[in-house]
């Protein structure tokens, strides 16, 4: 489904979800009508898809399974350093695009950048000065955004249209 919450209280804090991700409403990923019992009718086609809580303290495939929805393009609910928030596959332009729409963000407001380790910057930024290196060796993993030239592979949409990216 496209529509899927990891953590066991991640989900809370999704606009249009409530703990037993049984809401009458709009589902705020693909636009449809949340008819309860975890069954969205989506306005697109009528197709129905699935809300999903995976709670990783619960099921060893948790986590395996947020990996796979996002490789697929899929959005799924975090809870992040400070908030809950909507995550996807930051390379791919269409699952960025979901993001924009399922928030109603403007277009040019750029979204950051999580990543699993210091590594990881040199694959999405094109330097990194020893003054950032020292900030995240200090502040991550925790609530610093650090602002950097993007890699060509960053989509436009996911920084917004700008020529750098936060990390």
């Amino acid at each position: 489904g496209c529509c899927s919450v990891i953590g066991s209280e991640g989900f809370q804090a999704i606009k249009g979800f409530n703990q037993k991700i049984k809401h009458v409403g709009k589902c705020h990923i693909c636009k449809g009508v949340n008819i309860g019992d975890n069954t969205t009718i989506c306005n697109t086609e009528g197709d129905t898809m699935q809300t999903k809580l995976l709670r990783p303290s619960e099921d060893a495939t948790a986590l395996e399974q947020a990996g796979a929805l996002l490789r697929a393009g899929e959005v799924v609910g975090i809870p992040t350093e400070t908030v809950y928030g909507l995550a996807a596959n930051a390379l791919d332009p269409m699952a960025v695009a979901r993001i924009f729409e399922a928030k109603g963000r403007p277009q040019d407001n750029p979204l950051i950048v999580h990543i699993a380790d210091l590594e990881s910057v040199k694959d999405i930024a094109t330097e990194f000065p020893p003054e950032a290196q020292a900030l995240a060796d200090a502040f991550w993993p925790g609530p610093l955004t650090i602002i950097l030239p993007k890699q060509d592979k960053i989509p436009m949409v996911t920084s917004g249209g700008l020529n750098t990216i936060g990390i």
